[in-house]
């Protein structure tokens, strides 16, 4: 970090006209909480009330909570840090608290770019409550020095939370369980302590097999979608959104390229391909495709809707079909897929 000389915002004399600041609470749930976390407020409610009530305590005009919900210490793209920056340069703001540096971040050498230079050069006053620091107070040489500890301390505590997660998500996709988000049209997430299974959706399971059927019988993917959309079926977004089975008059449509996407999902056969898509927290890799060779794959995952045999078929006749084209897109075989975790 820089010199720790000036950092802060140098303490005005008491016949200088008090300045008056305004203040936006910034408060952060990281996506490392456990289930039961994330189904609460608590953490997010306890960090508004231990900086109101300092803001209270030094007559500061609060005009602004900003809230990220579920994003990293490490990811300073975070859409309400971006607008409380936004808001700064707007001069709509001239002050920020948080809770404690964790909450505003945890990569050591931004949070020291921030406090150092970003905030200063922008006149911020800058308060971490249970840090007890205050850039607009005189501070000593010990708590910059507490501070700069405490980045680093939290910047090595994200990087090794990012690899815990990685390996207990990798040890639950090997042993069956669904670590994404959205579950495959045609199925539902039933969670339990060990993690989430995947589950015959019933409301929708005769749209699922009505599809392989009509694929046998030798629809094509514009033909299927379009018969889906004379039938009114609502897509599987939609569905997973509102939990309507049917679409209504603003709704989308079905198109070609979601079907073809749950045609070519062997989750349909029970097995789940899981972990094609990685990031490395810890060495700064950013998510990307991997070989497939490192793909996790678990057959017998969950209770098929289709047999291998008939995906296998309809696999092979996608390929012959494409054998007869004399154009065929370079594509990654499992790029762009539902099963991608």
């Amino acid at each position: 970090m820089a010199r720790t000389s000036k950092r802060y915002i140098e303490k005005k004399s008491e016949k200088t006209e008090r300045k008056v600041f305004k203040a936006g609470i910034y408060t952060r749930l990281s996506n490392e909480r456990t289930e039961e976390w994330r189904e609460k407020s608590y953490s997010i409610e306890t960090q508004i009330l231990s900086c109101k009530e300092y803001a209270l305590k030094e007559n500061i005009d609060v005009l602004e909570v900003y809230t990220d919900y579920e994003y990293s210490g490490t990811n300073f793209e975070r859409p309400s840090f971006q607008n409380m920056m936004q808001d700064i340069r707007d001069r709509r703001i001239n002050c920020i608290i948080i809770r404690d540096l964790s909450r505003l971040g945890r990569e050591y050498l931004e949070m020291g770019r921030l406090i150092d230079k970003v905030f200063p050069f922008l006149g911020v006053r800058f308060i971490s409550v249970n840090d007890k620091l205050d850039t607009v107070k005189e501070t000593d040489s010990k708590k910059s020095f507490e501070v700069t500890l405490k980045n680093i301390i939290n910047d090595m505590y994200a990087k090794d939370i990012s690899v815990k997660i990685k390996t207990s998500k990798h040890n639950r996709a090997r042993n069956g369980y669904f670590i994404g988000s959205v579950p495959p049209y045609g199925y539902k997430i039933k969670k339990s302590k060990e993690g989430q299974k995947l589950v015959i959706d019933e409301n929708v399971r005769f749209i699922v097999e009505e599809m392989f059927d009509l694929t046998l019988q030798g629809k094509s993917q514009y033909e299927v979608a379009k018969h889906f959309n004379e039938r009114g079926y609502a897509p599987g977004m939609i569905y997973y959104k509102t939990g309507r089975v049917y679409r209504e008059n603003d709704d989308p449509e079905w198109n070609k390229g979601t079907i073809s996407k749950m045609l070519t999902n062997p989750a349909y056969t029970g097995t789940l391909v899981q972990g094609v898509k990685q990031q490395n927290l810890a060495k700064g890799i950013k998510q990307h495709f991997v070989d497939e060779s490192q793909y996790i794959i678990c057959e017998n995952a969950h209770e098929a809707i289709i047999s291998k045999e008939v995906h296998e078929r309809i696999l092979r006749e996608r390929q012959e079909r494409k054998k007869n084209h004399v154009f065929s897109s370079p594509m990654h075989n499992f790029e762009n897929r539902d099963y991608e975790n």
